[in-house]
């Protein structure tokens, strides 16, 4: 049962407005909805993937919210470069999205397959058309050295540094995704601004439904989180995530900040 906790708060992080959507949960599972996510509904979430063939895993996924008739929470599910790597801009898995510019925007393909589904819906819905500032990315760091030593001479120190660009990016794996339209862009001076935009509000609502997860500091990021093969092969249910093999990257929860190094758009 600890384990099935400790997975929950990894993955999921519930903000004061998933209290709602706990609660729709607890009332599907038949328990007490107090709207706190503890060990009785981790237990009862387990034990309901047991009993109707789902993974246990002891986390709630679109799928299973699908199969209980209730709304996903808001919650992140954070895409990690540790557990991927990174993606070659010239692999046949990388396919062009959408761009705000004339900037070339990559995404995986089972990324940009899910950014199109997302965007057939917010057409429908909002009559927005979704584009992008940024998918992929490289690497901007030869080592951890030259990046520790470049946010000290930037921002002072790398704690300091570490709010504002990362070590680790998930764009590196083609996973994730920074949208410039409808009110959202990269800028961190517009954050409140932004949180109240329509595609904002509905987006909190209804990506989950597309397979896309927030990252709560910056509304204009979205991430697709997939299993390892999935992502390895481009095919959609080969496997669910297992860990890289060869890859022994150690990042802090800090490293994986998404880089903006100044209230520049990126788009």
């Amino acid at each position: 049962m600890t384990s099935s906790i400790l997975m929950w708060e990894n993955q999921h992080r519930f903000d004061p407005g998933a209290k709602e959507g706990i609660m729709l949960l607890q009332a599907a599972l038949g328990l007490a909805a107090d709207g706190a996510y503890g060990k009785g509904t981790a237990g009862a979430v387990s034990d309901w993937q047991e009993e109707n063939g789902f993974e246990v895993t002891g986390f709630v996924d679109a799928k299973m919210c699908e199969a209980l008739g209730v709304p996903c929470p808001f919650v992140e599910k954070r895409v990690r470069l540790d557990r991927y790597g990174a993606m070659r801009e010239d692999s046949s898995l990388m396919v062009l999205g959408p761009s705000t510019s004339s900037r070339v925007v990559k995404l995986h393909r089972l990324a940009a397959e899910g950014m199109k589904r997302l965007a057939a819906e917010v057409q429908a819905e909002l009559g927005i058309e979704l584009k992008l500032t940024s998918g992929w990315r490289p690497s901007e760091w030869t080592s951890r050295e030259q990046y520790e030593q470049e946010m000290i001479k930037r921002y002072g120190s790398v704690e300091e540094g570490r709010k504002f660009m990362a070590f680790a990016s998930p764009h590196e794996t083609g996973l994730a995704m920074d949208i410039g339209v409808g009110g959202l862009e990269p800028k961190r001076a517009t954050i409140p601004q932004q949180e109240k935009t329509e595609l904002y509000l509905w987006l909190v609502k209804n990506a989950w439904r597309t397979g896309w997860h927030p990252y709560k500091r910056e509304p204009w990021h979205w991430e697709y989180p997939i299993g390892y093969r999935e992502w390895e092969t481009g095919e959609a249910g080969v496997d669910r995530w297992q860990p890289q093999k060869g890859v022994h990257f150690d990042a802090s929860e800090e490293d994986l900040y998404v880089e903006v190094p100044s209230d520049e758009d990126l788009g």
